[in-house]
């Protein structure tokens, strides 16, 4: 499995010197130990961090042609607690994205994100709005159903492709109320005991109250 990345993103306004903000960016997350900072290009920076045993590292990435810099945050246990750290403009924008980095070089990482960018502003400028409704099993054979447009499933397809290629995947959708929603997507090997995981159907009358399956993530944090 690969490094997986939370990112958000920073627009700068043409009166601000985009640069200079990068050059100056500090992130001081209360209760870690800092480790070195990389610089591995010009506009590409990593950071390291530890607290107790535990460790998690970050990409800040500075994009003059779009005047925009993207913070990516290494999934896993520290992700949450550190992101509550970084620098607020990151913070006050509502979307976010993965993005799964499996490069090592500085110019595989910058290709990477460029390419997943460039598909990503594909997809937001697309005009067909990406409507997926997923229903689930209340009981014992009881028939599911996925319902979406060309948009949702295309997105769905390729959420279980990534799965497919690094184990796991995530990705956003909304219904027809616009109250969007996260489909959390695991590919388990053969050797895997879905008996440690919670029945997924969802009639309380017959069923505990349904909670993630726990077992099958080891990337993302789920909670119950």
């Amino acid at each position: 499995m690969t490094n997986l990345y939370y990112y958000s993103s920073h627009s700068f306004p043409t009166t601000i010197k985009m640069v200079r903000y990068f050059d100056q960016l500090k992130l001081i997350p209360k209760g870690f130990t800092i480790g070195k900072e990389r610089e591995l290009a010009s506009c590409l920076k990593q950071l390291h961090f530890t607290k107790g045993n535990k460790s998690i590292h970050l990409y800040v990435y500075m994009n003059e042609q779009l005047n925009e810099l993207f913070l990516f945050v290494q999934e896993g246990p520290l992700k949450e607690r550190l992101i509550r750290y970084a620098p607020k403009p990151f913070l006050t924008l509502d979307f976010s994205e993965e993005l799964f980095i499996d490069e090592t070089t500085p110019q595989g990482i910058i290709t990477r994100i460029d390419t997943h960018l460039a598909a990503l502003d594909k997809e937001m400028t697309d005009a067909r709005p990406d409507c997926l409704h997923l229903y689930g099993q209340s009981q014992w054979h009881d028939d599911a159903y996925i319902v979406g447009n060309g948009a949702a499933l295309e997105r769905l397809h390729k959420s279980i492709g990534e799965a497919l290629q690094y184990g796991e995947s995530r990705k956003c959708f909304v219904p027809s109320d616009d109250e969007a929603y996260d489909v959390y997507i695991s590919c388990v090997d053969d050797t895997f005991d879905f008996e440690t995981l919670p029945l997924q159907y969802h009639d309380t009358e017959f069923f505990p109250k349904q909670v993630p399956p726990l077992e099958a993530f080891k990337f993302y944090k789920l909670e119950e």
